[in-house]
């Protein structure tokens, strides 16, 4: 349920521990990630997943010195660090100022909890930035899995079910 997604957010939020680590700082820097949202559609917090369905999330990046054979890799993982998704874009050129990397998805049938978003950018095959993105996202859309966990899987796919009698069976 959506409380007890958001009460583990919290919970891991006060304990202290931060999934970023510290990055380099400054104008000396490539490029930095600066922070991220869930674009479309808008819900209560940009980090908040509350629909079934299309999604477009945005991760702001400020590039210090340009870039004309970057990598770009993205990953989700669950809290337990499965990765659930992840892919990379090649031969990215990249101007001075802040850029948005876009990512438009078809959906994320993802069962309720909380996910990590790990973004990354290289350049001539060196590690400019390698980001664990906070806040965690949540997806705190409705659940239409079986009601107990062991049996929920990680996917939250909604499936339509009837019963009608067979057809006979040819002779």
């Amino acid at each position: 349920p959506t409380a007890q997604v958001v009460g583990a957010y919290e919970a891991a939020m006060t304990s202290g521990e931060s999934s970023s680590r510290d990055r380099g700082d400054g104008p000396t820097v490539k490029a930095r990630f600066l922070g991220w949202e869930i674009a479309d559609p808008r819900g209560s917090q940009p980090n908040v997943l509350e629909t079934h369905g299309p999604l477009t999330v945005r991760f702001r990046v400020e590039v210090n010195q340009p870039m004309r054979n970057a990598v770009h890799g993205i990953a989700l993982y669950d809290a337990q660090r499965q990765l659930i998704w992840g892919t990379a874009v090649e031969n990215l050129h990249l101007d001075l100022g802040i850029q948005q990397f876009t990512y438009n998805l078809p959906g994320l049938p993802l069962r309720p909890a909380v996910y990590t978003w790990r973004v990354t950018l290289f350049d001539e095959q060196e590690l400019v930035d390698d980001w664990e993105c906070v806040p965690e996202m949540i997806v705190a859309t409705h659940p239409v899995t079986h009601w107990i966990d062991e049996w929920a899987g990680i996917l939250n796919v909604p499936a339509e079910f009837s019963v009608s009698p067979a057809e006979k069976e040819p002779a």
